[in-house]
């Protein structure tokens, strides 16, 4: 029982068995569920825009759940299911039947509908994964530099697999301006999948400024991410954070080995100075001298943890990356970080 009331206050989604329906349906909070099927295409489409639905709420104040019918049936005759998926909105400690949602089926429409019936403002973050349709097509080829499109069909296994580390491709890359990830889902846009010689499915087509490039990496997250990086110029990692080399100049990258074993340290200094751009290198080859590696350790440490707790927007984020990985030249590499 103490699991399932951590699970009610911490979830952003909760999965509804016999334990704990009598406690969500008609509970505390108000609920919004969905009924539905494993093998249910339409219940698998569902799943990621419900799941953002929820994302735009606290937990403390509308619980979003889910019934498997597969797996409990009688939870789901009980409230008179009919068809798959369903979704339902429920008042708080009311046994009155639920309200049946039946706009369109996205993450938008939804939080509408909760918004609607509870008074409750959702949070609306900008949509990273921007679904492509006939009308908005040209619009997205035209809208950035770099226009990354993936064809799918969820009711392929593939597909499954590809299209969350798709959704997290786009996190990854919406703050960069010049590139623009967008997916078309061939089940409802056959035509618009078959205009472009879609013949495999999942399958990519990259336009770099107009001008169709073909996309050569394994179809998961380090695919895309790579390929973008290349094709781009951009420097991100897997985790959304500027990779490891951003920043970097590779020339003043040897002076600062020149500097760390020289006697004549402020030589260095007036060599770094003479390149371009590497004004934050200069400051911390001076408080390297002015107090020393561990002062130079502790800021280190103190930028790794932010850039852990994600403290900041991520244009604050991206250049304390890039001061971040500067800094890393001046600390020797110690064995327990290998």
């Amino acid at each position: 029982m103490l699991i399932i009331f951590a699970c009610l206050s911490l979830c952003q989604y909760v999965e509804i068995t016999d334990s704990n329906v009598n406690l969500i349906i008609g509970g505390k909070l108000p609920s919004i569920i969905k009924f539905y099927l494993t093998d249910c295409i339409y219940c698998q489409e569902l799943a990621p825009e419900f799941q953002e639905a929820a994302d735009m709420f606290s937990n403390q104040d509308v619980i979003f759940g889910g019934v498997n019918c597969d797996e409990h049936k009688n939870i789901c005759e009980k409230f008179k299911v009919d068809g798959y998926p369903r979704i339902y909105f429920f008042k708080q400690k009311s046994k009155e039947e639920g309200v049946r949602f039946t706009d369109e089926r996205n993450a938008n429409s939804i939080a509408d509908f909760v918004e609607e019936k509870t008074n409750i403002k959702a949070r609306r973050p900008p949509k990273a994964l921007i679904n492509i349709e006939p009308d908005n097509l040209d619009t997205f080829k035209a809208k950035s530099l770099c226009a990354f499109m993936a064809f799918y069909d969820i009711s392929k296994k593939t597909c499954k697999r590809f299209v969350p580390q798709l959704q997290q491709a786009a996190f990854i890359y919406q703050s960069e301006p010049n590139v623009t990830i967008g997916s078309v889902n061939c089940r409802k846009y056959a035509d618009l999948c078959a205009s472009h010689d879609i013949e495999e499915l999942p399958s990519i087509k990259f336009y770099l400024n107009g001008n169709l490039v073909d996309f050569n990496m394994p179809l998961n997250l380090r695919g895309i991410v790579n390929f973008i990086n290349s094709k781009c110029g951009t420097e991100r990692d897997m985790d959304g954070l500027l990779n490891d080399t951003a920043g970097l100049i590779p020339e003043a990258n040897e002076i600062v080995k020149e500097f760390l074993i020289a006697s004549d340290k402020i030589g260095c200094i007036e060599k770094m100075k003479k390149i371009k751009g590497t004004e934050f290198y200069v400051k911390v080859m001076e408080r390297y001298l002015l107090k020393g590696i561990e002062q130079v350790e502790s800021d280190l440490k103190k930028m790794g943890q932010l850039l852990d707790d994600r403290k900041g927007s991520q244009q604050a984020l991206d250049q304390m990356k890039k001061r971040y990985n500067v800094f890393l030249l001046f600390v020797p590499l110690k064995n327990d970080d290998l």
